[in-house]
């Protein structure tokens, strides 16, 4: 299964590829749903899980998407510990950067005009989520896209 966020200005498509949900074999733990792959203009990032929503800002230059923490590869252990975090893609300048880990929790964008992204962040045992900003223009620690996959956030 393949979803599709197409860029405000139409010229750039992120096409993020689900192949499957990962079942753990301790069936006491939920499924993961994910994507296995996530392909931007002519980029392709594989290796990784994304998992949605995601998000384009107003100008096409980022692509925001919630990524999962999965250490050395371990879809069990990703699907006990269920950690994501934030990352957001330079497209123009194939750079990338994560913004922040939820532990057990989620990080959703819900908007994103030209340099502020705005998103949700869920953790367990909170009650409201805590709302979170971004100014794109002070973010520090981009780095080439693909350069740290396995790095922690």
């Amino acid at each position: 299964m393949d979803t599709f966020f197409k860029s405000p200005n139409g010229r750039i498509s992120a096409k993020l590829h689900q192949p499957r949900t990962y079942v753990p074999s301790d069936k006491t733990l939920d499924a993961l749903p994910y994507f296995r792959t996530i392909w931007l203009t002519d980029l392709r990032y594989s290796g990784r899980f994304f998992t949605g929503p995601a998000l384009w800002s107003t100008n096409s230059c980022y692509f925001a998407v919630e990524e999962w923490v999965v250490p050395e590869g371990d879809l069990e252990q990703a699907s006990r510990q269920r950690d994501r975090r934030l990352v957001v893609f330079d497209v123009a300048n194939t750079l990338e950067v994560r913004l922040d880990t939820a532990m057990g929790g989620q990080l959703q964008p819900v908007s994103f005009d030209d340099s502020q992204l705005v998103c949700l962040r869920h953790l367990p045992g909170m009650t409201e989520p805590e709302k979170l900003d971004y100014d794109m223009q002070q973010i520090s620690g981009w780095f080439p896209t693909g350069e740290l996959s396995d790095a922690p956030a």
